[in-house]
């Protein structure tokens, strides 16, 4: 009997490798720009404690070269790139973009950025001279407290931004940047015409995390057993959560947080 269940134990340890591979995705909230709390410096430490394997950045192909090294004059373009660069120095982690290809085009459009202030100042104005309905007064305080709860939260250490604790923090943050504004404009006729101009620039916000999601699974399919770390403004990381939460049902994936061992 005992010398049966020794072969037992022995044909289920020979079926299979004693360690699997398991990939590992470490998605990181970042701030681009650099602050007392998080320089590049914090990601360049936080990449020498886990030594990733591969690096997605929050960019599209054409912030790389064919052979997907950084092109020159991006390296100090942003948090990120700045760390990497040092990064790069002493060690060779593989980069790949993962965001929406040509983004760019709408992003730093300047009739995009010229509409956004004059809703902005319109809004002011209307609110100042008390033409909003009631709803639209509340929404609108609130959506100024989430201003400066946004502001909080990019002045925050890497640590403090990336804490499950905030995530719905951010959630919050990211639901009166775009649906509480939407909301606003159906209640004031005033504001009508920024309708379709705020419908685009949702859109625009759900594709961009659709698509950064699906390009994450593939690479995570390319680069099985890898450590790859995911680099995405803070603002992303609830929609990259939730997305690729699927993943790790099988136990081959996990999906962590930059301390976690």
């Amino acid at each position: 009997m005992i010398k049966t269940a020794i072969l037992w134990v022995t044909l289920i340890f020979l079926s299979k490798p004693l360690f699997a591979d398991t990939t590992e995705v470490i998605i990181i909230g970042t701030v681009h720009y650099e602050t007392d709390n998080f320089t590049p410096d914090s990601l360049y430490n936080i990449f020498t404690k886990i030594t990733p394997n591969v690096i997605l950045l929050e960019s599209d192909a054409s912030y790389l070269t064919e052979d997907f090294k950084l092109r020159p004059g991006y390296e100090d373009i942003a948090n990120e790139t700045k760390a990497v660069t040092k990064y790069l120095m002493n060690s060779n982690p593989l980069l790949r973009p993962y965001d929406l290809e040509n983004r760019d085009q709408f992003l730093f459009s300047t009739n995009r950025r010229r509409t956004e202030r004059a809703f902005f100042d319109d809004l002011s104005d209307l609110y100042d001279e008390g033409k909003l309905t009631p709803d639209a007064i509340q929404l609108t305080d609130d959506l100024i407290t989430n201003m400066s709860d946004a502001q909080s939260m990019t002045l925050s250490t890497p640590f403090n931004i990336n804490r499950d604790e905030n995530r719905e923090i951010i959630e919050k943050i990211n639901y009166y940047d775009f649906e509480a504004v939407s909301k606003i404009i159906e209640m004031t006729p005033a504001l009508s015409s920024y309708g379709n101009y705020w419908k685009e620039v949702n859109d625009f916000w759900l594709m961009r995390n659709d698509a950064m999601i699906e390009n994450i699974k593939n690479y995570v399919k390319d680069f099985s057993g890898s450590r790859i770390v995911v680099l995405c403004g803070f603002a992303h990381k609830p929609y990259l959560l939730e997305g690729l939460s699927s993943l790790s049902e099988n136990g081959d994936i996990v999906i962590k947080n930059y301390w976690e061992n």
